[in-house]
């Protein structure tokens, strides 16, 4: 099964991006259709992408996971800055505007743990976001790129990670499913 850590945002942040996508959806000029907007509903922060697993993985990494939030305290996360990946561009995210301490701590705790525990490193370095939309067919093109450089602020509260979620993802044409497969919160 394909699986990821991650950190689940609160309904009001996740009601706030709603509404972010649809003033993007408009600003930015693009067309109906020519983005997938990622549903709010399942909107997280992920932390670590593990790809196929068996069942002994999933089991080994929800034992794991206690021991990675032990001695730590739940946090706020801000993501206030419009983002993309990709030339053309792919994929539009809100990130933060200042580098948060604790999450990027998290964040290479998980990966030295499961890296000792025989878990494939990631080769990128961490860059916390939320994946608002995906462009279908990328774009090249500038004026684009220039109004989500000069989009502004994101409206979006910030939010309290108080726990990490080892996720299933089974893709479809039409979306991702999400299935909750363990949640440890901090002590």
């Amino acid at each position: 099964m394909r699986c990821f850590v991650a950190i689940d945002i609160t309904a009001q942040a996740k009601e706030a991006i709603a509404i972010a996508q649809s003033d993007l959806q408009k600003k930015l000029k693009l067309k109906t259709g020519s983005i997938r907007w990622t549903l709010p509903e399942q909107m997280h922060l992920t932390l670590k992408f593990l790809g196929e697993l068996g069942q002994n993985d999933v089991e080994k990494i929800g034992r794991l996971l206690p021991g990675i939030v032990a001695g730590r305290e739940a946090f706020e996360i801000e993501m206030g800055v419009l983002g993309f990946f990709g030339m053309p561009v792919k994929v539009l995210f809100a990130e933060a505007a200042e580098e948060n301490v604790r999450l990027n701590s998290l964040q290479t705790n998980i990966e030295n743990v499961l890296a000792s525990e025989g878990f494939a490193r990631e080769n990128r370095p961490f860059r916390s976001h939320l994946t608002l939309g995906r462009i279908k067919n990328g774009t090249r093109d500038r004026k684009l790129k220039d109004a989500i450089i000069n989009y502004g602020p994101l409206a979006i509260p910030a939010f309290r990670a108080n726990a990490v979620c080892l996720y299933q993802s089974q893709l479809t044409p039409e979306k991702a499913i999400y299935t909750l497969l363990n949640k440890t919160e901090y002590p």
